[in-house]
């Protein structure tokens, strides 16, 4: 079950097939798009988000392999800023993925976001730690790493829509983060 986290400037919910409008609006723009792997179809297609939704994201969340929140702002409950997944193995994209249509960054939100994600899986439910996977060339969510815990741990490569990228893996504890939060 995907509980229903409150921040400063959103409410993170499980997303809903319902939400296959907003996320198609706010998801296939290639700002978004570029910093993600090939998996993800580009030029994106007009019913990728029910798709993906339908068929990916809500039956791993229904079979608990996968958390979700849609990121909603607080001053337009009807919109959608971007998504958190998070998926319960690791793989060479790391555990956790994440996106903020442009027109919400700059804002702080998703380093909101992220907060209450990782209290939620580091501290309430207890993960020891979290790998998250950063192309290198992304510097602002490098940046986001750093802010919420993470260190540096090692490299990978992986096929991004922008071409070959080497990225930098990272980890989270649950201890750094208490620290981090008690701090």
């Amino acid at each position: 079950m995907i509980p229903t986290l409150h921040t400063e400037h959103l409410v993170l919910r499980a997303p809903t097939i319902d939400d296959a409008p907003a996320l198609q609006r706010r998801f296939a723009t290639w700002e978004v798009i570029q910093h993600l792997s090939t998996v993800v179809p580009w030029p994106y297609p007009e019913d990728g988000a029910r798709d993906f939704l339908a068929r990916g994201l809500l039956p791993e969340v229904a079979a608990g392999r996968r958390w979700a929140w849609a990121l909603v702002p607080r001053d337009a409950p009807d919109d959608l800023a971007g998504l958190v997944e998070v998926r319960r193995e690791t793989s060479a994209a790391g555990q956790r993925g994440l996106w903020l249509h442009p027109d919400f960054q700059g804002r702080g939100w998703m380093t909101e976001a992220v907060t209450a994600v990782q209290d939620h899986l580091l501290l309430e439910l207890g993960w020891p730690r979290l790998e998250v996977v950063t192309a290198q060339r992304n510097a602002r969510s490098a940046r986001l790493k750093e802010r919420t815990g993470g260190v540096r741990t090692g490299t990978s490569t992986l096929t991004l829509h922008t071409g070959e990228a080497v990225c930098d893996v990272w980890e989270i504890t649950q201890a750094r983060w208490r620290a981090l939060r008690e701090g």
